[in-house]
């Protein structure tokens, strides 16, 4: 995941390399509190899936603002093993 110095903006990069060159998909999820700490939403899918097979890929960057977390996720195509990072607030 890369974070824009800038203004906080982030965005996935999605891999797979030889010499295992597995077949996954990855996009990123949000999740977002209200002022008051309460879940406004739970991690939601918000950008189109990325298909890498010893290739990489990355999503636009987007919006991740006060109270707002993005993670990044892939999943294993043939098992259909999933695995998200930690959020970036």
């Amino acid at each position: 995941m890369d974070k824009r110095a800038s203004d906080g903006y982030v965005r996935g990069g999605f891999r797979s390399y030889a010499p295992y060159s597995i077949s996954c998909t990855g996009w990123l999820e949000r999740k977002a509190y209200n002022p008051d700490g309460t879940v406004k939403y739970n991690w939601t899918k918000v950008t189109d899936y990325y298909f890498v097979n010893n290739s990489i890929d990355y999503s636009g960057y987007h919006w991740n603002g006060a109270n707002v977390g993005t993670r990044i996720c892939m999943q294993i195509i043939a098992t259909g093993e999933k695995a998200c990072s930690y959020g970036v607030w």
